[in-house]
C-alpha cells in the first residue's frame, strides 16, 4: 500500500524518517506515530513498510531546493490590500533558509513593526520540470501542503529591499530557520487530494507553463 499523506520527523534519538501518520495529537493535530515508508525517499514509489516509530519532533515535509511564490494570488486578498488584481502573476522567490518546522517560533526582526500572515496552498514539485505544457503540469506535482506566508509589510511597502530578500523577514513554509517560514506538518500526495482542491490547480499549471518555464527548471 502506498502512502497518501507524508510526515517527516525525528525520533527520540534524533534520527530522521518519513512515512504516513497513524496517530495524532488531539490538541495540535501533529503526528505522534508514523508508519515508515519502505524506502525512505518521498520521491520514490511511497510504498509503506511494516515498521512504525514514535515521533519526537515533526519536521517540514521536505527540504526544498527553491521556494517560488505567487503574489496577490487571491482576488479577495488583492481587494483587502487595496491593490488591483495583476494582469500577469507576480512571481518572487524566498530563500530556503526562510523555511520553518511546524510549531517553531517566528523570530520577527526588531525593525519590522507590521508583520502580516497569510495561509497558503503550497504545491510540492516532485520531479524536474521544464517546457511542460499546461495540460501536463500537474504530472510534475508530488503533493500539497499548507504554508504560513509571513511578510514584513513595513519593508515590503516602505523600503527598496523586499522581505523575500531578507533572511529573517519572509516566512513561508517549515524547515531550517526558526524565524522565517512556517510550513504544514504533512503533505498530501497528489493522487489522494480531494476534488475540492481542483479549482486551484489549473491556475497553478498555467503559471508554471506561461511564466516560469522559460526562466527556470522546477
Amino acid at each position: 500500500m502506498a502512502a497518501t499523506i507524508l510526515c517527516r520527523f525525528l525520533d527520540a534519538d534524533g534520527n530522521e524518517f518519513v512515512g504516513q501518520p497513524t496517530a495524532t495529537d488531539a490538541e495540535t493535530g501533529l503526528a505522534t506515530e508514523v508508519q515508515l515508508l519502505a524506502t525512505q525517499d518521498i520521491f520514490g514509489d511511497l510504498a509503506l513498510g511494516e515498521e512504525k516509530k514514535a515521533v519526537s519532533k515533526v519536521l517540514a515535509p521536505l527540504d526544498p531546493k527553491a521556494i517560488l511564490c505567487i503574489g496577490l494570488n487571491y482576488a479577495k486578498h488583492a481587494a483587502e490590500s487595496g491593490m488591483a488584481v495583476p494582469v500577469n502573476p507576480v512571481l518572487f522567490m524566498k530563500t530556503v533558509s526562510t523555511l520553518n518546522h511546524p510549531g517553531d517560533p517566528i523570530d520577527l526582526p526588531k525593525i519590522e513593526s507590521k508583520p502580516d500572515w497569510e495561509v497558503e496552498l503550497a504545491i510540492v514539485i516532485g520531479k524536474a520540470a521544464k517546457n511542460v505544457s499546461e495540460a501536463e503540469a500537474l504530472d510534475s506535482v508530488l503533493g500539497y501542503t499548507c504554508a504560513n506566508d509571513v511578510s514584513g509589510r513595513e519593508w515590503q511597502i516602505g523600503a527598496s529591499l523586499q522581505p523575500s530578500q531578507r533572511p529573517s523577514a519572509a516566512p513561508a513554509g517549515g524547515r531550517q530557520r526558526p524565524q522565517a517560514a512556517p510550513a504544514g506538518s504533512q503533505a498530501a500526495a497528489a493522487a489522494s487530494s480531494p476534488a475540492a482542491t481542483r479549482p486551484h490547480l489549473p491556475r497553478a499549471g498555467c503559471c508554471a507553463r506561461c511564466y516560469v518555464r522559460p526562466k527556470a527548471t522546477l
